[in-house]
């Protein structure tokens, strides 16, 4: 439907034709998230594993002595040096595979990347959701302030009575609740923020949205997804590694 494509949309195409905070944003999330930091020194890792487990393993030396009748001692000995080794076109199979691992786990760090950026993405849009509400709220506010005075001078003027001065007065102190629980949403929305930046604090405080970028046709958008899509990409790496897997088990009844 077109509600699915715009909601996909929302994560592929939302870009900034100009620069925005939320750029900063997310550039600093990038730079300092814990979980991409750790997943980064992970796959490092497990490529340098990979890597290694390709090599040919450790020589065997061996020295053997040979004992004969009539011979004090040793007789004679040799240095017995070994190598074992698999069928070379292992090696290469195995190479091709370790290839194909680093590359699923390089899609696989960018569907994390690209998780922890929507989130981040998202909660700036909140932010911005919640300074326009601030700001209808403060403009709501000096009305009733205004129009607490207005009843206050009425009242004292014998033109309004207690109970009409009450009734604004209630909708003054409604309007102190909401503001409240407004800050209080924004103080979680901040710290969620300052958390998904790896605990750094970060200072967001704009009121506008980023301008959006017109969406293609509903085919080329279907396109573009299948062809970019994090998720897609992983598992399409995930079968083609799987199957070099699967081509290697097949080669190892080869003799070393």
């Amino acid at each position: 439907s077109r509600f699915t494509l715009l909601s996909i949309a929302t994560a592929l195409f939302s870009i900034t034709a100009v620069a925005h905070p939320i750029d900063s944003v997310l550039s600093a999330v990038e730079n300092n998230n814990l979980t991409l930091k750790a997943l980064s020194s992970d796959i490092k890792a497990q490529i340098h594993e990979s890597k290694s487990a390709n090599n040919l393993s450790e020589t065997s030396v061996q020295y053997s002595p040979f004992y004969a009748d009539g011979v004090s001692g040793v007789a004679s000995s040799e240095l017995v040096v070994s190598q074992d080794f698999d069928f070379p076109t292992l090696y290469a199979a195995r190479n091709k595979a370790s290839k194909m691992k680093n590359e699923e786990l390089d899609k696989r760090f960018l569907l994390e990347r690209r998780n922890i950026l929507l989130d981040a993405r998202q909660l700036c849009l909140d932010i911005i959701h919640i300074n326009k509400r601030q700001t209808l709220l403060n403009k709501r506010m000096d009305i009733a302030d205004n129009l607490l005075r207005l009843y206050e001078k009425r009242m004292e003027n014998g033109d309004a009575t207690i109970l009409e001065f009450n009734k604004v007065k209630m909708e003054r102190m409604e309007l102190n609740a909401e503001a409240e629980e407004l800050q209080a949403t924004l103080r979680s929305a901040q710290s969620q923020l300052t958390a998904i930046n790896g605990n750094n604090p970060i200072r967001f405080a704009a009121t506008d949205y980023p301008p959006m970028v017109p969406l293609p046709d509903d085919a080329t958008l279907i396109s573009q997804y299948l062809a970019s899509d994090a998720e897609i990409l992983v598992a399409e790496a995930e079968t083609r590694n799987t199957q070099q897997n699967i081509n290697i088990s097949k080669q190892n009844w080869l003799p070393k």
